[in-house]
């Protein structure tokens, strides 16, 4: 789930569901995010 506010991105579980922290945040200086929108990943 990319989070434009604090550019970072929320990393669920394959299996997540209903209000659960995420397992990994990828945030910071170093991932170049800038305002992450419409992100498409596949496994």
């Amino acid at each position: 789930m990319a989070n434009p506010s604090t550019n970072s991105i929320l990393v669920f579980a394959a299996n997540a569901n209903g209000n659960i922290a995420p397992i990994q945040t990828i945030a910071g200086s170093a991932t170049g995010l800038n305002v992450p929108l419409n992100l498409t990943l596949e496994e």
